[in-house]
């Protein structure tokens, strides 16, 4: 149908990639570097980072 826009499947993000967004920010790299290393969702990386310094947890 035209005019229809398509939904994205959702990912479930890992252990692995988690500690590995979390381990890069705290080693000094930007939010940005790690979107554009990671080709993640800006957004996923920043909901990562700050469900980890609220309750240092991302799971």
């Amino acid at each position: 149908m035209p005019g229809r826009r398509q939904r994205r499947h959702f990912q479930q993000i890992d252990d692995f990639i988690r500690g590995m967004v979390i381990g890069l920010r705290r080693a000094g790299w930007s939010l940005r570097q790690i979107v554009a290393d990671t080709h993640m969702d800006a957004i996923t990386v920043h909901r990562l980072w700050r469900a980890w310094l609220e309750q240092g947890d991302v799971g």
